[in-house]
């Protein structure tokens, strides 16, 4: 490279024989190194910026012009299908999250881009999408099309499971249409559980964001869980929280248990008796009712939380124990949607429902049952169901009030 540099500066010198302007053989290395020590800051400079420009933007398309660009909205995703994923105003955490499970096995069975609704703030301040084309996908289609910000423009499904159960042949053939290419859906069930397809983890869809990140407890994911779920109220009533029981399951399990719980004080008293970790919250909030469970250090009387920064700070903190759940290997949870839904979305084979301890056999051993999706034979995915009368049930469509043939 100096070769080159120093045979350009004796061409220059050439060219202007004419005039009276020389060089000293010091003056030319001086020019020299100037010209090298320009074109390695500008090279290294260049090199920074669209290093750095990468790396801020992981999951985002690096074609911004065209992501942000609405007029050729219509021409690259007219392919494209979708259903919205709406939360459903008063359900937790747990409920919501079994939702967004059964969407997304209605988006592998007729594929069907699945996009959460900017409206679930939790989710998104804890959870970003983990593939760049479906988060931008998600982006094009709630800043683009129209119809999205009118949900009477698209078809609207509601999925409870304390309602009454859904028409499944029009279900199906509404998931199948390719005129229905934008379906909204609340919902925290699926019509009659299936066997989650192999491919189906939350992990494979979903990371967690920075924000979320910065207030988990541990670096390795603690590998046994207890979440214990304390009631609402005195009618609220859920097995497994009973003294006797808690002892018992103190003493069974071993010290490297870690315990997730909205009732914080049990934190010391598992940690005191039996060695067990906890995360550093003061209180829990209540993912639907806003409200804080308590404080360690004081009484554990519910109250209303007010101010934004506490509901983030509990919202986050909330997740991070959803989280806990989901990344363990091994899982013992009283009655509860919450730890189910982390249960069920990576399919934790080890896991199991907490019942009252049976003292009156006298055997101090703890009592469990299956969790709610593992009970009976699982229903065919919807896309595989057909509307004849010999198939046996689980094979079947059902509640059909108009079949086509």
């Amino acid at each position: 490279m100096m070769t080159k540099l120093r045979r350009s500066t004796l061409m220059w010198r050439n060219s202007e024989s004419s005039s009276s302007i020389r060089l000293s053989s010091k003056e030319r290395r001086w020019v020299v190194r100037s010209v090298a020590t320009l074109l390695v800051v500008g090279s290294l400079l260049w090199f920074f910026l669209v290093f750095t420009s990468l790396s801020y933007v992981p999951n985002i398309s690096l074609n911004m012009e065209q992501e942000e660009d609405c007029t050729t909205y219509n021409e690259v995703d007219q392919n494209q299908r979708f259903i919205i994923f709406k939360e459903y105003d008063g359900q937790g955490a747990g409920n919501t999250m079994e939702g967004l499970l059964a969407v997304h096995i209605f988006g592998l069975e007729f594929n069907r881009i699945v996009c959460v609704h900017p409206s679930f703030t939790g989710f998104h301040l804890a959870f970003e999408s983990y593939h760049p084309k479906i988060k931008s996908a998600c982006s094009r289609l709630f800043k683009c099309d129209m119809g999205v910000q009118n949900p009477d423009v698209y078809d609207f499904i509601r999925m409870l499971n304390f309602h009454p159960p859904l028409d499944e042949c029009q279900l199906q053939e509404n998931m199948a249409s390719f005129e229905n290419r934008v379906i909204w859906i609340e919902g925290n069930t699926y019509p009659r559980w299936p066997r989650l397809p192999e491919n189906l983890l939350f992990t494979e869809y979903y990371r967690p964001t920075q924000a979320l990140l910065d207030v988990l407890p541990w670096t390795t994911p603690p590998r046994r869980v207890v979440h214990l779920r304390a009631p609402d109220s005195t009618k609220d009533i859920r097995d497994g929280l009973d003294d006797a029981t808690l002892e018992v399951l103190g003493e069974t399990l071993p010290t490297d248990t870690y315990l997730v719980t909205n009732q914080v004080l049990w934190y010391d008293w598992f940690a005191e008796r039996y060695g067990w970790s906890h995360p550093p919250w003061q209180g829990i909030v209540h993912s639907a009712q806003a409200i804080s469970w308590g404080n360690r250090n004081g009484d554990n009387i519910p109250r209303r939380v007010l101010d934004n920064e506490s509901k983030r700070i509990g919202s986050l903190q909330l997740w991070a124990d959803w989280y806990t759940i989901l990344r363990a290997s091994s899982v013992i949870h009283t009655h509860s949607d919450f730890s189910s839904s982390a249960v069920h979305w990576m399919n934790i084979v080890d896991s199991s429902v907490l019942m009252k301890s049976s003292m009156d056999l006298n055997d101090g051993k703890l009592r469990f049952k299956p969790e709610h999706f593992r009970l009976g034979i699982p229903a065919a995915l919807l896309s595989q169901r057909r509307k004849d009368s010999a198939l046996p049930e689980t094979q079947r469509l059902e509640h059909c009030k108009t079949v086509k043939e």
